[in-house]
């Protein structure tokens, strides 16, 4: 959990908390990820490095169309979940034990937990 406070993007490590069990600790985590998260969308890149905007720029206009249209959608896909937001309560809901819960509770989905 250390990891996931140093790290709430996951930029550096990839890690599961489904294993957990203490959502009292898990709790502000989440929210600290969301918060991270919020501001990582409103933010600026911090250093937009020219030359190898440039280099990168060129690189693309060099493939075939099709190729570079894919790699666009690609670059495209990879902007919008590196700041997808979620709220510690989506991330909560997905936590495997609370998914088993709501299943021994009659089949229900996180969703159905704000009724």
């Amino acid at each position: 959990m250390k990891l996931f406070e140093l790290d709430p993007q996951q930029r550096h490590v990839q890690y599961q908390l489904n294993e957990v069990a203490d959502f009292n600790a898990l709790w502000p985590i989440f929210q600290q990820k969301a918060a991270a998260r919020e501001l990582a969308r409103n933010a600026p890149p911090v250093f937009p490095l020219a030359g190898s905007i440039r280099e990168q720029s060129e690189s693309l206009e060099k493939l075939p169309q099709d190729m570079r249209a894919q790699m666009q959608r690609y670059i495209d896909l990879q902007m919008i979940t590196q700041v997808q937001s979620s709220s510690a309560t989506d991330t909560m809901a997905k936590h495997k034990l609370i998914i088993s819960v709501l299943n021994l509770m009659g089949d229900r989905t996180p969703s159905d937990m704000s009724d």
